[in-house]
């Protein structure tokens, strides 16, 4: 729902966002077919998940309590995907959901299989379904 009201919306920072995804990912990931897509999404959520969740947010909870270490990781998180400083806000929110699907799920799973079905599904949408000429937003 997140990044279909980006994809719409006229807000300056987020039509920036778009303008970026519409340059950058959508040359790159256009050629790929959906089992591409569902692979590149799954490594994306295995790996991101595994770095973020386990080993940084894992770690920091032993030494400055699971609550802290659920902040700091969303920021490293957002730190890291930070194409601009909306997404990186963006990113470090949706971090910060993730981890806190670890953190009250206590299974690496959940938030893999969250980051994975999620990256699919914008992938999808953003690829295959959504115009950028016919939304008046480019």
């Amino acid at each position: 729902m997140l990044f279909w009201w980006m994809l719409r919306s006229s807000l300056a920072p987020l039509a920036r966002i778009r303008r970026l995804l519409v340059a950058g990912l959508r040359p790159l990931f256009a050629p790929c077919s959906l089992v591409q897509l569902g692979i590149i999404s799954l490594s994306a959520g295995i790996c991101e998940e595994v770095l973020f969740r386990s080993v940084i947010q894992g770690t920091l909870a032993t030494v400055a309590g699971p609550w802290v270490a659920l902040f700091i990781a969303s920021l490293i998180f957002g730190a890291v995907h930070l194409v601009t400083v909306a997404y990186g806000i963006i990113a470090a929110a949706i971090g910060g959901y993730l981890g806190l699907l670890w953190l009250l799920g206590g299974n690496l799973l959940i938030p893999i299989a969250t980051h994975a079905a999620y990256d699919f599904l914008a992938l999808v949408y953003f690829l295959r379904f959504w115009d950028p000429e016919s939304s008046g937003n480019s």
